[in-house]
């Protein structure tokens, strides 16, 4: 991130390519270096490149490039946002590991793995992630000049492949 944010202080760079090969990682992490490849942007040419896969945060920084090159067999995508929680509970009390918490608020545990999360924290927890999911779909269809409507059609989960990448519009070549 400081590495990127620093080229554009150096005057012999004339632009920069980001050679991304990532299946995405956490949304917060994603979006600051697609913030930092933005400010980049403004002040050098800034190209992507995939060569195998540019997925969820991955294609998110892609998006931040004013051209995206793929070639042919990579995989791009995967526009959307997922929370995992391993729950642990029945494994801990089987070993007879009871929990105990106290908490300043009836939701500061909400994300908890020890023990089954309730109606009101499920609910929470989707308004999160559809939250992040709108940061992402609407940053992807303002960078690939889409329609809000289109970017959420292509806003699936799915990977494509560079072609249909291109077709839809994700892609320039």
């Amino acid at each position: 991130l400081g590495t990127l944010l620093r080229t554009a202080e150096v005057t012999g760079v004339h632009g920069v390519l980001l050679n991304i090969d990532s299946p995405g990682g956490s949304a917060g992490g994603s979006e600051m270096i697609t913030r930092a490849a933005q400010r980049l942007r403004e002040v050098k040419p800034v190209v992507a490149f995939v060569g195998t896969i540019g997925a969820s945060g991955g294609y998110m920084l892609a998006s931040a490039a004013e051209h995206i090159i793929a070639q042919p067999s990579a995989l791009l995508g995967s526009i959307g946002v997922i929370a995992y929680r391993p729950l642990v509970y029945d494994a801990l009390s089987r070993l007879g590991v009871r929990m105990d918490v106290a908490k300043s608020g009836r939701l500061k545990d909400m994300l908890s793995p020890f023990r089954e999360p309730t109606t009101e924290e499920k609910a929470k927890e989707q308004e999160l992630l559809d939250d992040m999911y709108n940061i992402f779909v609407e940053g992807v269809a303002q960078a690939r000049h889409l329609t809000s409507a289109d970017a959420r059609a292509l806003a699936t989960g799915e990977v494509y492949t560079a072609g249909q990448a291109l077709k839809h519009r994700l892609v320039d070549g």
